[in-house]
């Protein structure tokens, strides 16, 4: 079956992705001792950060500037997920468990939540309609956008709905459990 323009379009991408990748790969081995620093200083800073957060008079410099450096070190710790999604299991299993420990778990996101990121590097899925994780926001109608707008309104609920609701409920029934 031949592939349609848009296909083409993302095989080549694709596909000169992949050369860029091989000619680069050897500068950019995943280094454990990297990772953990990185890692570590993140979420211990952001933390830190946190508790300055909360105890900080309200709307006051110590309070806003903590409000920022929180955001940024949580966000960076937080991407590890990416990350996690690519690096082989073996090596970095346990900065895995320590990384779902310390971040993953608590704000309810487990990195096995984004196992499936790796669908969206396949020709069938990259630079589709059905790639997820880059979706042609700019070809949305009003409408749409403010439906999806809303919608991420639902997002901090999910989490506790699924894990707190949906996951206890589905031992109680197979076919929820085979969906969740």
């Amino acid at each position: 079956m031949p592939l349609t323009v848009t296909e083409a379009a993302a095989d080549r991408e694709a596909a000169f992705v992949r050369q860029v990748h091989n000619i680069v790969r050897d500068l950019m081995p995943p280094r454990p001792l990297v990772y953990w620093t990185d890692f570590l200083l993140s979420v211990t800073l952001g933390f830190a950060a946190l508790a300055v957060y909360l105890t900080a008079p309200l709307v006051s410099a110590p309070m806003v500037v903590s409000f920022f450096v929180v955001a940024m070190l949580l966000y960076r710790s937080s991407v590890f997920t990416h990350e996690l999604a690519h690096l082989p299991d073996k090596r970095f299993r346990l900065f895995r468990a320590v990384w779902n420990l310390l971040l993953g778990i608590p704000f309810l996101m487990p990195s096995f939540l984004y196992t499936d990121h790796r669908c969206h590097h396949t020709r069938q899925t990259y630079a589709t309609a059905g790639d997820s994780e880059n979706f042609p926001i700019v070809r949305l109608t009003l409408g749409g956008f403010v439906v999806r707008s809303l919608g991420l309104a639902a997002l901090p609920f999910m989490p506790v709905a699924r894990f707190g609701l949906l996951a206890p409920l589905s031992y109680l029934h197979p076919g929820l459990r085979r969906l969740l």
